[in-house]
Parts: C-alpha cells; sequence; structure tokens
C-alpha cells in the first residue's frame, strides 16, 4: 500500500508531491515508519550494512559501501566494498524481516 507514496531512494513523497494535505502526510510518514519497522517495507541502505559489519567486529567506513540505491527487497545481495584504488572486496548481505 505504502510503496507508492515511497521514492526510489527509500525516502517518504514531500506534501507537494504527493498531494497529500498535512494532517494526512502525517499518517502517512507515521503508517511508512510503522511498515518499515515491521519490515513490510524492507529497506537497507551503506548505514544498516555497515552497522551489521560493525556488529560483527569488522571496521569499514560507511563511505567505502558501494551501494548505488538502497536494497529494497527481502533476499541476498552481494555488496561491493572498496578497500583501497585496486581492492575491492564482495560482501554477502541477506535482508530478511525482523523477528
Amino acid at each position: 500500500m505504502c510503496r507508492f507514496w515511497v521514492a526510489e531512494r527509500g525516502k517518504i513523497r514531500p506534501r507537494n508531491i504527493s498531494g497529500a494535505c498535512a494532517p494526512h502526510q502525517r499518517w502517512l510518514t507515521d503508517a511508512i515508519r510503522k511498515e518499515w519497522n515491521i519490515a513490510l517495507l524492507p529497506f537497507a541502505a551503506s548505514k544498516d550494512v555497515g552497522d551489521a559489519l560493525a556488529a560483527k567486529n569488522y571496521t569499514i567506513d560507511r563511505r567505502k559501501i558501494q551501494m548505488d540505491e538502497p536494497i529494497k527487497q527481502l533476499g541476498e545481495y552481494k555488496v561491493p566494498v572498496r578497500q583501497h584504488k585496486n581492492v575491492t572486496a564482495e560482501v554477502t548481505v541477506i535482508v530478511v524481516r525482523e523477528e
């Protein structure tokens, strides 16, 4: 339901684009955030990947994680991490629902 109100980069569309009045826009924003929290709308950005790697005791700068756009589907993805100019590693990211 809420995918229409979320832009390609994972941001909630503003009022001037969505055409919703202020109270409805607040309601939509709350509904979309609730869906993100229960993973009905999956969303994983480079910050989330960096935080997950930090939880596993890997120290990787989030800016080195090369994601063209956030992950918005459940599943398994290969994400390149550029360490140096000629050194790039691939990290497997599995996006699942939070329990």
